[in-house]
């Protein structure tokens, strides 16, 4: 099946053609229901669903605008960052002395840690 884009042009043209059909077939629905069940049901039926398009329509309307709204922070950051790449020079990686890895673990060592090294090498 292929795919068709809708403009906004179209999609206005196409909008009062779908109401129209589902405004029918709520209709057809919606006689079944009134002569089975009386009116209140279909009052609240209609009731519910308003309500229910109508928290759908919020909700979606609160995710675009975290999505712009999160778009244009991160704009903004890029280009901060876009104007600093300049600014700030890497600081150049200067080779480590080797040491010995024994070197090493002294450094490290706590006090009370070389103490039982020493105490340890004086029982070997």
């Amino acid at each position: 099946m292929p795919v068709s884009k809708t403009t906004k042009k179209t999609a206005d043209k196409k909008a009062p053609e779908k109401d129209n059909q589902i405004s029918n077939k709520l209709a057809k629905v919606l006689d079944n229901i009134g002569s089975q069940y009386g009116e209140s049901l279909q009052n609240e039926l209609m009731n519910r669903l308003e309500r229910t398009i109508s928290e759908f329509n919020d909700e979606v309307n609160e995710m675009i605008e975290e999505l712009q709204r999160r778009s244009l922070e991160r704009k903004e950051q890029l280009s901060t960052l876009w104007e600093k790449r300049n600014e700030e020079e890497p600081e150049e990686v200067k080779p480590e002395a080797k040491e010995t890895p024994a070197e090493t673990d002294v450094e490290e060592m706590s006090d009370w840690e070389k103490r039982l090294e020493m105490l340890d090498a004086k029982n070997r």
